[in-house]
Parts: C-alpha cells; sequence; structure tokens
C-alpha cells in the first residue's frame, strides 16, 4: 500500500502479527524477506508492517505493485476499510521519553484522504463469523465442560461452525451439541475424543481455524463473490 526510497508497506492482519517475534514475508516469486511492524489497529484486526527495500531482489522488487486506494472506476467489494490514513513512528528521546510523529499519509489517486473515512464498497460483503474474533490464548489446566458458560467456548462454538461442525449455538454456553462436535473434532486430530475444552484442543481448533482463514479461498466470502461478479460480466 506505500513505498519510499527505502521501504515498502504491506497491509496484514494483526493476529497474524499478534505476539511475534519475528516476521517474515514470501513474495510471489517464493522469496523472502525479514519485516517489522509499523503500525496496528488491533481492534479492526489490521496491521501495517514494512520491508527494507535493499533486502529484496531486484527481480522480486519488480513483480511488487503499490495498490491504490479508492477513486477506481472497479467495483468495489467488501467492508468500508477502517480509514487509517497515517502512519506514526516512535522515537525515543534522550531523557527516557518518546516522541510520536506522522511519518505518511495515504491518498487515493485523485488525491483524497481515506484518513477516518476509509474506502466505501460498491457491494458490502462480510467475511465469516469468525474472522471478527479477537484470540486469547487459554491457561494451562485451563477447560470447559457440559453446562458451562465462558468465552473460550463461545469463540470454539464458532470456529467449529466455520469448520464445518455442527453446532447448535454460539453464546458460550457448553451444551450436547458442542460436546459432540468436540468429540468428533478430537478423534479427527489425534487428541483425547471427550467432550472437554482444554487448553490443546483449544489451541488446535484456532490453529487450524487461522490456518484456513489464511489459505482456503473457499472460505473467503468476499473474493468468491469478487469472482462471481467478474463472471457474470
Amino acid at each position: 500500500v506505500g513505498e519510499s526510497d527505502d521501504e515498502i508497506l504491506l497491509v496484514t492482519n494483526y493476529h497474524v502479527v499478534e505476539s511475534a517475534t519475528k516476521l517474515t514475508v514470501v513474495f510471489c516469486d517464493e522469496s523472502t524477506a525479514e519485516a517489522r511492524v509499523k503500525g496496528t489497529a488491533r481492534s479492526m484486526d489490521l496491521a501495517v508492517i514494512s520491508v527494507h527495500i535493499a533486502s529484496l531482489a531486484q527481480g522480486t522488487m519488480g513483480q511488487i505493485a503499490v495498490a491504490s486506494l479508492g477513486d477506481s472506476d472497479a467495483l468495489v467489494v467488501g467492508e468500508t476499510t477502517y480509514g487509517k490514513g497515517v502512519i506514526q513512528t516512535n522515537r525515543v528521546l534522550r531523557n527516557g521519553g518518546v516522541l510520536k510523529i506522522t511519518t505518511y499519509y495515504w491518498y487515493s489517486p485523485d488525491g483524497n484522504s481515506i484518513d477516518k473515512v476509509g474506502i466505501v464498497p460498491d457491494e458490502e460483503v462480510k467475511m465469516p463469523d469468525i474472522y471478527y474474533e479477537l484470540y486469547s490464548d487459554m491457561e494451562d489446566g485451563e477447560e470447559y465442560a457440559f453446562d458451562s458458560v465462558s468465552d473460550k467456548t463461545a469463540l470454539c462454538q464458532k470456529a467449529l461452525r466455520f469448520l464445518g461442525y455442527d453446532v447448535e449455538r454460539d453464546d458460550g454456553y457448553f451444551d450436547r451439541s458442542f460436546g459432540e462436535a468436540l468429540i468428533e473434532y478430537k478423534g479427527e486430530h489425534g487428541l483425547s475424543a471427550i467432550a472437554l475444552l482444554d487448553k490443546d484442543t483449544y489451541g488446535s481448533i484456532i490453529a487450524e481455524t487461522r490456518y484456513q482463514l489464511s489459505n482456503d479461498r473457499s472460505k473467503d466470502t468476499v473474493l468468491n463473490r469478487a469472482i462471481e461478479i467478474m463472471k457474470e460480466d
């Protein structure tokens, strides 16, 4: 989404970079480069990362294009973007203080700022519900069984439904249908097939959900709708 004399800027999801100690970007030619986080919007699951141009091969750089934001004649499908039109960088001062300065502004090709406005799609299409959830880890020894209520159960109910399991509710109440879905999932993934949500089961469900959200195009409702529109034309 942006390029300066010494770096390129990429947009990704916050959950992709959350808690990461090292970031590596894989480009379309299979080359890789280290990246660092420039800014995040946790509530919107957005993050901006940067890659130094000097670390990229000439052939790789030639295949990278900066995305135009708005003012396009093409049909835009999806949801209104967050509208983050600036990037701010923290500078540590000698006295230990921190100075936050604005280092980049984003404008559309026609020179319009998207800050606090975003880009409004021509057709609104939402991703699966689980896409908008924020994940937190389970503690050692933390577990939930039938007739309990928890946020972790609610998250796994949505995740299992997304993964194709029959789950009747997603309000966090551990009912019979959730227990049966857990047993089925755990049996298929080499886990102890009992109706209990523990740390290992939770981690496995969340990891598979994240993988499918990132890699399974059939689950990308926005992409699939865009393809449908292209075929209609």
